[in-house]
């Protein structure tokens, strides 16, 4: 089990986060990628996008930042909570009771839109990743302080990260002078899949040994990986002990999402809009399943390697896998924008994000063309994890576009310019030709 427990305690380094869209972006002239918001909107232009330099988007963060894991060492380096030289309470003083980590992206593969007649039409493939996490306080006690006092319950914890391919075609239909709708098909392709959730974790200490019960599961969907097992004389099945990755396929699970939405032009300087997106899900073909048995285990927490000892905790036995269909995150929006001047506008926008972990926003943007060919934009907004600000620019030439923004600009970073705030730090950019 080291395996699974290095990857998801390098998920919690990573302190990740919310979406790969760029909400900045939704009230931004000339910005290619709109309809991937709403798939009623629509750039001005018809364009062509190359791969990865057409548009790259990553967000990160969450309700801790990455000073609670990270600290400065004496050497001028970083290291984690689990050096010596980071007190415990020093280590322990900013965590939440519920700590919520997420990590998604976004990497543009092709894409491409063209106008015809009233109808917008657009091609696109995309790789996304989607990683959530949510782990309790006490799960960090542990590993920094041990069972201090004998004994200690650790409420639920939930991992899970998605990898997929996304192929989708979209058409922006306006129906009337006001009204545009429009509507998304998207084809999954599922290369990685796995979610780890366990509840009702005790660890009592007893005659120098850990005594741990307890309920959790894992599934992944992995095809090709190669699974080590360890006896377990007088049980139903062996535990899983490695996981071997070199021989994975592409694609473990396919499926289909929709995205939909309208934009409705109320008066010459005002129009609102609305979207839900990722409706829908994958068919993962799970290589890896395991269950605790229910019964208590034991171990010998005399290693001094943290990652050993979370790895330990979880005795999970092999069960046959199964399908499993896992719906994606969906997100509705509902816009609006008011045109000041030909050069000035604002826009506000409201989203809620469906899931494992769920958020709530509120943005507000002021949007200003210059000169014909700079779009800029500034925004403000409100979430579940705080305030956070952001801002974008795009360069609007007869053949391409160049855009880069950001949702949400740290406000605190290492000497080494890693984000180390709390909260979501999300940008985007990318390259597209124009005609």
């Amino acid at each position: 089990m080291k395996k699974i427990a290095v990857t998801l305690a390098a998920l919690a380094v990573a302190i990740s986060a919310l979406a790969q869209d760029f909400e900045t972006g939704y009230f931004l002239k000339s910005y290619s990628h709109v309809y991937r918001m709403n798939p009623a909107l629509r750039p001005d232009k018809s364009f062509v996008s190359l791969p990865v330099v057409g548009g790259l988007s990553m967000t990160v963060g969450g309700n801790i930042g990455l000073d609670n894991i990270l600290y400065p060492l004496e050497n001028g380096k970083l290291g984690t909570f689990m050096h010596p030289e980071i007190t415990t309470d020093r280590a322990l003083s900013g965590l939440k009771s519920t700590n919520k980590m997420t990590l998604s992206g976004n990497t543009n593969l092709f894409s491409m839109g063209f106008k015809k007649g009233r109808a917008f039409h657009t091609i696109d493939a995309s790789i996304r990743t989607i990683n959530n996490g949510v782990v309790p306080y006490e799960l960090f006690s542990f590993m920094k302080r041990g069972l201090e006092d004998g004994r200690l319950d650790i409420p639920d914890i939930n991992f899970g990260s998605s990898i997929f391919l996304e192929v989708a075609y979209g058409l922006s239909l306006q129906v009337s002078e006001g009204l545009t709708i429009g509507a998304r098909v998207k084809y999954l392709a599922g290369m990685e899949n796995s979610f780890l959730k366990a509840k009702n974790l005790s660890v009592t200490e007893s005659n120098g040994f850990w005594s741990v019960s307890g309920d959790a599961e894992l599934s992944m969907a992995l095809d090709g990986a190669e699974i080590e097992f360890r006896e377990a004389p007088g049980q139903p099945s062996d535990i899983i002990d490695n996981i071997d990755l070199d021989d994975m396929k592409l694609f473990a699970g396919h499926g289909m999402a929709v995205d939909l939405g309208f934009d409705y032009k109320v008066s010459p300087s005002f129009r609102v809009s609305a979207s839900i997106t990722d409706l829908g899900g994958i068919s993962w073909q799970n290589d890896i399943m395991g269950k605790t048995t229910g019964g208590t285990w034991e171990y010998n927490p005399d290693s001094e390697e943290p990652l050993e000892d979370l790895a330990n905790l979880l005795e999970l036995h092999s069960v046959n896998p199964k399908n499993e269909f896992r719906t994606l995150d969906a997100t509705a929006r509902l816009g609006a924008k008011w045109d000041f001047t030909k050069s000035l506008s604002f826009g506000v926008l409201g989203k809620h994000r469906f899931g494992m972990i769920s958020l709530s926003e509120l943005r507000g943007s002021a949007n200003l063309k210059l000169l014909g060919v700079l779009s800029l934009t500034g925004s403000l907004a409100v979430n579940d994890f705080g305030v956070c600000y952001g801002g974008a620019l795009l360069l609007d030439c007869k053949v391409f576009t160049l855009y880069f923004g950001m949702d949400s600009v740290p406000t605190k970073v290492t000497p080494q310019y890693i984000p180390v705030s709390a909260g979501t730090v999300a940008m985007s950019g990318g390259l597209n030709i124009t005609f």
